[in-house]
């Protein structure tokens, strides 16, 4: 990450001018193209980081109760601006009597975090994501994130799904793709089981449930 780094360093420093002027518009939009990629990169970088860490059993987890509700409530929060410039409308559904479960909070608001993120960029303007939680007795507390986005089949899901290798690390405009296997990786440390189902043209449903036994009833 850091000779990354340092590269946008250099084109925002170059961008900037104050060295002198650079001469030519067309070369501050060369240097837009380089930081954004560069961004693209340590995004990758990150998600790989963070995946071996989880597959290895290095990150730390902190199990407490947690409320999906309240993660829900702030992630969704946070990502309103983004939602309102793509003009996608998200809605929550958040029923009080869903009891809380137990989970590591940070790694489950990152869970959120990319999935939230994840439907809003495949969601064309005027859609929207409802993001809800529900709890059965048999199956235990779900979290829900259906959109109205573009959808994927079948073998695209399983694609998205299987942990990246080298061949498919090679465009940076996929790190949404990439944070799945990771999403996967995150929901699994904390005992739950992530599934998608998915429709081209018409959208998609990612199911994060916990069991039985990960919800605390009083």
């Amino acid at each position: 990450r850091d000779p990354v780094d340092a590269m946008i360093g250099f084109a925002d420093l170059i961008g900037s001018e104050s060295l002198g002027p650079v001469g030519n518009e067309r070369y501050l939009e060369y240097l837009d193209d380089i930081k954004r990629s560069g961004h693209q990169v340590i995004d990758l970088v990150t998600i790989l980081h963070d995946l071996a860490k989880v597959e290895s059993g290095r990150m730390e987890l902190n199990f407490e109760a947690v409320s999906l509700a309240e993660i829900v409530s702030e992630v969704t929060a946070v990502m309103a601006p983004k939602a309102n410039r793509q003009r996608v409308i998200v809605r929550t559904h958040l029923p009080s009597s869903v009891p809380p479960v137990v989970g590591d909070h940070d790694t489950i608001r990152q869970i959120t975090t990319n999935l939230v993120a994840n439907s809003i960029r495949s969601t064309p303007a005027g859609g929207q994501l409802i993001v809800s939680i529900k709890y059965e007795v048999e199956t235990g507390v779900s979290l829900r994130f259906r959109d109205s986005g573009v959808g994927m089949r079948q073998d695209e899901i399983e694609s998205a799904l299987r942990a990246p290798g080298a061949g498919q690390v090679s465009s940076g405009a996929e790190s949404g793709r990439l944070g799945l296997p990771l999403t996967k990786a995150l929901a699994e440390a904390n005992r739950a089981e992530l599934s998608i189902a998915s429709t081209p043209g018409e959208g998609t449903l990612v199911e994060v449930r916990f069991p039985p036994a990960r919800v605390l009833l009083d």
